[in-house]
């Protein structure tokens, strides 16, 4: 839109309006990538499972090399779970 002047410009209504859109846009595209990665750490979680059904002595060995901080079962799942996405890296 011009004015008077001969320069264009945009109304504040217009600009805000705008502005509300691209603020929802990227609300959006963020739900979308934590949604993704949610589902890719819960993939991970059952390939993880998975890997522990079929190398049962695999919590074992997590649990012995790191028996001085690892006091607790949840401890030592987590751990292994680390373990174990470091293994899928290499």
């Amino acid at each position: 839109i011009n004015n008077r002047t001969g320069q264009k410009f945009i109304s504040q209504k217009y600009s805000e309006n705008l502005q509300e859109e691209l603020d929802s846009e990227l609300a959006r595209i963020k739900d979308t990538e934590e949604i993704e990665k949610k589902l890719q750490e819960t993939k991970l979680q059952m390939r993880f499972k998975e890997y522990l059904e079929q190398n049962p002595e695999f919590i074992e060995s997590v649990k012995n090399r790191h028996k001085t901080f690892v006091n607790s079962p949840s401890v030592l799942e987590k751990v292994a779970f680390e373990e174990f996405k470091g293994l899928l890296q290499t």
